[in-house]
């Protein structure tokens, strides 16, 4: 049996039962601590994936099929539900790509409801009609608590272990007690999506240009289409600490373009930010980057890193749920900041000549409607989500943003603080590397507070500079001359996740139009200090780092030289930091500055010089 599901969908998220939205929770405590919840939405998720065919895959009027929810993240590039706003670029039908913009993050907050209102569905119909008795009562109130489940990949990298194993253990009805249950092994649904027609089959290997012919989303796959899964999370935990150094600093940041997205737009801007941790984390979980590639052996790559079939991993909504999990904490710690004006060089869906058209607060969320209307009217509105509200309203909390606080955003913004402390916070107690004395003239807080000045390395490239994703790795000492080796040895990557045919993204084809920067980070500090000692002096420093900065670019399988890498700038910089000591208080980030002279020597190679742009 399966939900009936409206169609046209409106995206409403899964209903609020009691006094206050459910709570969407790290899947390991999920697993462990509400092993009912958990049970039910296995059951669910399961139920969602197989429950298409050769009708409703194609069938794009209805669009509710695992593989069209999924799909429209990219391939097969339809017009889901037959969408008033049909995308295409030159009379090719394109995606609702919004990477590297400020309407990434919007865009993806209803995509997740529309997701977690239709495992929700499932979930309901299962307990409804497949349950009886003492069970169905359990899962009745299992059901009121069913949300998207996250992975925080910034508290621990490594894959969760419930997404690595092929089969898991899930309680049934029993098919012969009625009201009674039985356990029984199944295909686990969070270790690969099993396509279910011809057209999900082909669309998607058809991406991956893959020689192998897959039956369903892989993870770091072999030459010979076999996944490894303990490679995806060993590459992901060698940057466990970048994440966490990253997250705990974007909290800071108020100006949310910056925080939100990867384009850099304007000078003196931040360089890293919440995407560029989020195209990591899709980089390493979907391909062997160590890999070795030759003509005969192209790359294989996974679905994670190919932008257009990421959706088809589960792990994809684990992952965007802890992404959209940043972006409540950062709004509880920044109410109302305001979506900026961007300017695209072309209107994003439309065949019309020219139009200078912004993404902005004021732009539509194509293809997520608010009601069951389906017209030009009723669309999802960036500025309607700006605030953390939108998240309440569409039916889920995090842990460190409850709803019980809402009414009192000082109070919320306050025990956000203290979770971000708590969870991502630098170990002050344990380095002697953080001092007591103001720096660089920086004038001392009326709180107790420490102060350091932190180092990192930053990265300026052209988004589609190689087609395709990537990463720039950067070492402190000489990289070894076997790039399989470069995870391993790296402090930490700059990522850009990219697709490699942009002709099917309008949204891409603008941003090569007006050659568009992306950026990001790699903190040093903390290297440095290993290697040198807690005193950081500035000359040390400097001449540490002329010494030992070095950096490559690289690909799954394939390294690139980085004199050819087109608007490849490397640098590093430095600023002086205060960090509060009371409970909750975020640090106090003083202005950036870039050292060329640690870099200039490596200019043919894409180093940072004296008067080039910061």
């Amino acid at each position: 049996m399966a939900p009936v599901i409206s169609s046209p969908t409106p995206v409403t998220g899964p209903p609020t039962t009691g006094p206050e939205p459910a709570v969407r929770r790290n899947i390991e405590v999920l697993q462990t601590q509400f092993p009912d919840v958990f049970n039910l939405y296995i059951l669910a998720l399961s139920r969602f994936q197989s429950n298409g065919n050769e009708e409703t895959d194609k069938n794009n009027d209805i669009g509710t099929s695992y593989f069209q929810i999924c799909g429209i993240h990219g391939t097969p590039f339809i017009n889901w539900q037959e969408d008033p706003t049909a995308p295409q670029y030159n009379g090719i039908a394109a995606g609702y790509c919004t990477h590297a913009s400020v309407l990434f993050l919007p865009w993806h907050r209803p995509y997740l409801a529309l997701y977690e209102q239709i495992l929700y569905q499932y979930a309901e119909d299962i307990m409804e009609n497949e349950f009886s008795g003492p069970a169905q009562q359990t899962y009745a109130q299992a059901l009121q608590q069913l949300r998207l489940p996250y992975w925080d990949w910034a508290e621990d990298a490594h894959l969760p272990a419930i997404t690595m194993d092929e089969k898991i253990s899930v309680v049934l009805p029993s098919a012969t007690e009625p009201g009674g249950t039985i356990t029984k092994d199944i295909p686990n649904p969070l270790y690969s999506y099993q396509y279910t027609s011809g057209m999900g089959t082909d669309s998607v290997n058809n991406e991956l240009q893959s020689p192998n012919t897959y039956t369903g989303s892989v993870r770091c796959p072999d030459q010979k289409g076999e996944q490894h899964n303990d490679l995806a999370s060993k590459q992901n935990y060698a940057f466990q600490d970048q994440h966490r150094t990253g997250i705990y600093n974007l909290m800071s940041v108020e100006d949310f373009g910056q925080f939100s997205n990867q384009a850099y737009t304007k000078p003196g801007q931040k360089y890293d930010s919440l995407e560029h941790h989020h195209g990591i984390i899709h980089n390493y979980t979907g391909s062997d980057f160590g890999q070795t590639a030759t003509v005969q052996n192209p790359p294989v790559i996974g679905n994670m890193t190919d932008l257009w079939s990421s959706s088809f991993d589960p792990i994809f909504w684990l992952h965007h749920a802890n992404v959209e999990r940043f972006w409540c904490i950062w709004q509880a710690l920044h109410p109302g900041a305001p979506i900026d004006l961007e300017y695209p060089l072309l209107d994003r869906w439309t065949e019309a000549t020219y139009i200078k058209k912004a993404d902005s607060g004021t732009s539509n969320l194509e293809p997520f409607h608010k009601t069951s209307a389906h017209n030009m009217s009723d669309y999802f509105v960036a500025d309607e989500l700006r605030d953390i509200s939108s998240a309440y309203m569409l039916g889920y909390q995090y842990p460190e943003t409850p709803f019980s606080l809402a009414g009192d955003p000082k109070a919320l913004a306050a025990y956000a603080g203290e979770q971000v402390q708590k969870l991502y916070g630098p170990q002050i107690k344990q380095s002697p590397s953080y001092g007591k004395a103001p720096l660089d003239g920086t004038p001392a807080t009326n709180a107790p507070a420490v102060y350091r000045k932190e180092w990192q390395a930053f990265v300026r490239v052209k988004r589609f500079a190689i087609p395709g994703s990537w990463v720039v790795h950067i070492f402190l000492g000489e990289p070894d001359t076997d790039h399989s080796k470069w995870v391993g040895s790296a402090v930490g990557s700059v990522a850009v996740f990219a697709p490699r045919n942009i002709a099917t993204c309008r949204n891409c084809v603008s941003q090569a139009g007006r050659d568009l920067d992306v950026s990001g980070v790699v903190y040093l500090t903390d290297a440095i200090v290993k290697a040198l000692g807690p005193s950081l002096d500035d000359d040390t420093v400097v001449r540490y780092l002329k010494d030992n900065l070095h950096w490559r670019v690289a690909g799954p399988g394939v390294a690139y030289p980085s004199e050819n890498v087109a608007g490849l700038k490397v640098g590093v910089s430095a600023a002086s930091v205060t960090y509060p000591l009371a409970s909750g208080k975020l640090p106090l980030y003083h202005p950036e500055v870039p050292y060329p002279e640690i870099t200039q020597g490596k200019a043919q190679l894409g180093g940072f010089k004296p008067n080039d742009e910061y």
